[in-house]
Formats: structure tokens, sequence, C-alpha cells
């Protein structure tokens, strides 16, 4: 069929189209080989991956890949730009860590368990994690789990998201020394803080890990075979994205701060790939079953993405406005939408679809923050000519201009020892400093130069005064540092941030 004539048809008649002439895509070895077409060979998508080519240049996005789910299909998959610094192309099935993303995961193991019986989520949480206990005792005692899958309490601690998510040095009584320093907002709030909470859930139900935990419940059965909560074997993997962002030079390098195992967390803690990313929608389109597989029941399938509660509307198209079990809930166009967003250094993820359309869309980019606005433009795209949506915005120059306006993230320099603001000798600095809650630090001397590392973060460091510094980090935190001289030597370093200062005494 040509072009012109495939143009021509009706959408219920592409659709059947496009079904019958799907054909398979870079599938890898002892894989489940989903069928797609690819997507520059789709007419329905005309103009659109020429527009896409030019945006990923326009917006500075080092790599991407997408997939379309139509009709309880997979329906095409699409990749553009690199990989990684050598320029290693990316396809369907390179993998990408999608941050945040991993919720609607850590909800549906745990709707998967509730359906087995092993976990009521209308339970208290302190029934299943006897160490939950916030600064407001009557919050403790009443909040269930499902309070923490829509996000009702509002729990949030600067603490356990730094120590969790960055630095890598959260232990179990850190976390609940911090989480007993809390007091809930006692509203909807969207915090990492109500997931990495349902994780520990996940684990006392269970008993293993709950990056096993996730492997077993979700991955396993939806045949999601190139998905996994653990950074080391994402990134040892022969096709991964690596975070990436542009040097000085405008060329692609790998961004310093990447995602380890133990920077991964259950709310923020998963790799996968274009190719799984669209099982996990059709999973949710399918009312929970796929390829003869029942993930789970439709009854659970529907009430994930069923409101349970309600949050003040955010944006226009889509527009957000609460919460199903781990997933973002709203309207695009006025019709139903969930979705889930990701990003971190280097990274950014979208994952969203229409229920009632029975249509969904993947996008995976390794670059920050332009991935995330790229995700959003492909994502509309592809929704407003599928739906025959004409007349809409063109959002692509104003993300574009967003991005020009992003004030370049350049790296200080590491002058605190040339700024001859140290009362001390250099080497008198370096050496290990402890908190018992924050972990350690570590200033180490090196090319004339100190620098800072609290667990698995490293701090660009700048004088600012005598005996006073500004920490910086790749991830966008600055922190106002200053050493503390007691009897002629360095008795403690203290980081002020976002909240509670961070003190490190010296250990001899």
């Amino acid at each position: 069929m040509s072009k012109r004539a495939l143009s021509s048809l009706s959408l219920p008649s592409t659709r059947t189209a496009l079904r019958a002439a799907a054909i398979v895509v870079s599938a890898l070895p002892g894989l489940t080989q989903d069928k797609a077409l690819d997507i520059r060979e789709c007419e329905i998508f005309d103009g659109l991956v020429e527009r896409w080519e030019g945006a990923v240049e326009d917006m500075g996005v080092p790599g991407c890949s997408i997939a379309v789910v139509m009709d309880g299909q997979l329906y095409a998959c699409g990749a553009f730009g690199i990989r990684n610094p050598a320029g290693d192309p990316v396809d369907a099935d390179t993998m990408f860590y999608i941050a945040s993303c991993t919720k609607t995961f850590t909800a549906g193991a745990l709707a998967r368990l509730a359906e087995q019986g092993r976990v009521d989520l209308d339970s208290k949480v302190q029934k299943y994690l006897p160490r939950f206990k916030l600064a407001d005792e009557q919050a403790s005692a009443s909040i269930t789990v499902r309070d923490l899958l829509c996000h009702r309490p509002g729990i949030n601690s600067f603490p356990i998201v730094f120590l969790d998510a960055y630095t890598g040095q959260i232990t179990e009584d850190r976390f609940y020394h911090w989480l007993s320093q809390t007091e809930p907002l006692g509203q909807v709030t969207y915090t990492n803080v109500h997931f990495t909470l349902a994780g520990r859930v996940l684990e006392a139900i269970t008993g293993e890990h709950w990056k096993d935990a996730l492997g077993e419940q979700l991955f396993v059965p939806a045949g999601m075979l190139r998905t996994t909560a653990y950074a080391s074997r994402m990134y040892s993997d022969k096709n991964v994205a690596f975070p990436m962002e542009k040097d000085g030079d405008g060329r692609f390098v790998a961004c310093s701060t990447r995602k380890s195992d133990q920077t991964m967390h259950a709310a923020g803690g998963t790799g996968t790939t274009a190719r799984d990313g669209a099982r996990w929608l059709l999973v949710q389109l399918r009312d929970g079953e796929i390829d003869g597989t029942k993930v789970f029941s439709p009854r659970t399938a529907r009430a994930m993405r069923t409101y349970e509660s309600k949050s003040t509307p955010r944006g226009a198209t889509p527009s957000l406005d609460g919460f199903g079990l781990g997933w973002m809930l709203g309207t695009y166009r006025g019709r139903p939408f969930v979705t889930h967003g990701g990003g971190y250094v280097g990274t950014a993820a979208h994952l969203s679809f229409l229920p009632e359309e029975g249509l969904g869309v993947v996008v995976l980019a390794n670059g920050s923050p332009s991935g995330s606005l790229f995700g959003d433009l492909v994502s509309m795209d592809i929704y407003d000519r599928l739906l025959g949506e004409d007349g809409a915005e063109d959002m692509l120059p104003a993300f574009i201009d967003r991005i020009a306006r992003v004030e370049p993230n350049e790296r200080q320099p590491d002058d605190l020892v040339a700024s001859n603001q140290l009362t001390l000798e250099p080497a008198d600095y370096a050496g290990l400093y402890s908190n018992e809650h924050w972990g350690d630090l570590t200033l180490s001397l090196g090319d004339g130069n100190l620098t800072a590392t609290i667990g698995q973060l490293s701090l660009a460091m700048q004088a600012s005064g005598q005996d006073r510094f500004v920490g910086r980090t790749s991830a966008g935190g600055e922190y106002a540092g200053t050493f503390i001289l007691e009897k002629g030597r360095v008795a403690r370093v203290v980081l002020a941030g976002d909240g509670e200062p961070l003190e490190f005494g010296r250990v001899e």
C-alpha cells in the first residue's frame, strides 16, 4: 500500500493497516521479540520523524528511544542520537535510567501482593514497619500503605532523600532517625519518602530486597527482561545509555554523577528500555494481562489508574490533578490521562497512556533538562496525530527557548587552595570527617586542590571567605561550607544546604 493510500485511510483502518504491516525491530538474542513498526516507516507519523530529528539537535538531546502502543499492541519503536561519548547509536532495546517512573513499579508490586492476600493496602504502615514513627505520633498510627502509594500524607525529608538518592549512605537507623524528626504536611504532596517507605513494606512482606522483589513480582511475569533495579547490571550492559552533558567545547561527555546500586531506591531506582516500558503500559491497558500471562487482575489494573487522592491542578495540556496507585492522573485534551515522569542528572523518562483510547507512549532520553521537554514534545505530537487533534499550539519553539535560558552548568574552579584563604596548610584539612546521622565526608588533597566527597557525592569547592567555601555538585546542589578550627586544628566541617546544617566531626 502506498504512503498516499495509507494516509487517506480513516484512523481505525489506519490502525488495522499498521497492525497487519508490523515488522520485527532490533530484538536482542534471547528476548521476547515484540513486533513493531520502525517509527520511521509509519506513514501516520509522516513529518513528525523529521521534526523530532531536528528537535534532538536544537534541544541538545544526546539520544532517545521511543515506543508507541495502540489497540493493545506495541505498534512502533524508534530511536535517535547516541547513547555514549563514543557515538554508539540508541535503539529500542537500549537501557536508560528512568528515575521516578520506578514508583509505578513499586506500587504495582504491592498491588499484586495485595491481590494475593499477602498485604492489605488499607492496613496501617506500622503493621508492617514497627519502626515507622513520625514527629506526629497520631499520624504515625493512622497512615496506611495505600496512603503512601497516592502521596496522601505529605511526608518529606531532605536528609532521607539526600542519603538515599545522592550519597548512598542511607542505613535503616539513619532512615528511621530522620523519619522520626519529620512532621507530615497532612496534605497530598508528591515526595520520594512515601515510596522509600513503600519499598520497605515490600521487603517486609516478601523477605527480599526491594530490587529483587520488583523483578519477581513484575519484571519476570510481565516479560520485561531488560528491566532491572540494579545500576551495576544496567551500566555493565553492552547496550546502555550513559547520562551525558555538554562540555565547554559543546561535545557530549558522560556526567560525573551517575547512579550506583547504593543510590538506587524504591522511589527512583530502575533502568529499562522503550520496548520494556511499552510492555508495562500494555499491562495497564490490557487490564493486567500480557502474552497470555496474568500479571494482575483487571480490578487491580483499573485500581492503579483510579483516583485515590486529589491535588491542586498543574499544567494545561496535559493537566494533572491527583494520583492513583503510583501513577499521576489528569486529562489530556479532555480525555483521562495516566502518566509518570522521571529525571536525574543527564537522564529523563516519560511514560503515559490514554486508557479510553488504548494509546500509550514511552520516551527515554539521556540528557536533562532537554530530555524531559523532548519527552513532552514527542508524546504530545503522537497523541495529537493519532487523535486527529489539529490546530494545537506548537510547543517546540517554547521548549527550545526554555532550554536556551537555562544557565549552563559550568564547573566551578577548584581554587580553594589557590585562594590563600585557608588558615592552615592545605594538608591539615585533608582527612575523614563523620556524623552518626549524615555519614562520612572525606577531604582529599590532590593536584594542588582540596576536594570533598560525601559517600558517592562529590563537591567541587570554591573559596567564599576565610576558611569558608561553596561546595557544588554536578546534580545542581550547592552548599555553603565552613571549616571550624579548634586549638590549631580543623575540628569540624559544616555544610548549610536545604534544611538542617550538615555537621561532620574530624575522625582522628
